[in-house]
């Protein structure tokens, strides 16, 4: 059998997989009278997004020590309830745009109580939520690398002696 001949990627190949980003399917929440409509593909750059907003939540529910808010069970939650949000045509009032740890709560509360929760999360293809979490978790190792490496220069920076004088007086400046 002949190797197939390698192919470069062209600017056209990338507006085809873009396409598929807009692309929506219709879920029957009941047959024939409610519906909403997902992406059944999820766009990097808008998983980045939610991330975004999901790290600035997490951050405000650490400064407020609400620790129980950080398990598990809470966290998926909070993940689902943005990517239906953000891939699904979930019609949602504007103050949902950004959102608190209260509106978040309040949100949630809204969504996860209704009978259409599970049918809405469950109709997302499972390795486009499985890519959230990868991306996410991505995200906790850069932010864990990032802070020992800045933990080392500052160990590296107190411990070892400077000889050079313009750094040792570049760092008596920056102090």
């Amino acid at each position: 059998m002949a190797a197939q001949k390698p192919l470069n990627v062209v600017m056209t190949d990338f507006d085809k997989l873009n396409q598929l980003y807009d692309q929506t399917e219709r879920v029957w929440l009941k047959e024939n009278e409610i519906f909403i409509d997902i992406h059944p593909t999820f766009s990097p750059a808008r998983i980045d997004k939610i991330l975004g907003e999901i790290f600035e939540v997490v951050g405000q529910i650490q400064e407020q020590g609400i620790e129980d808010m950080l398990e598990p069970e809470f966290m998926d939650h909070v993940i689902m309830v943005h990517v239906i949000r953000e891939f699904s045509s979930l019609d949602y009032p504007e103050e949902f745009e950004s959102f608190t740890v209260d509106k978040l709560i309040q949100f949630m509360q809204n969504l996860t109580r209704n009978e259409y929760y599970e049918k809405i999360s469950l109709s997302f293809p499972q390795d486009e939520i499985q890519k959230v979490y990868e991306r996410m978790t991505g995200r906790y190792k850069q932010i864990a690398e990032m802070s020992h490496m800045q933990k080392m220069i500052e160990t590296i920076n107190s411990e070892l002696p400077i000889f050079n004088e313009e750094v040792a007086r570049l760092r008596l400046a920056n102090a």
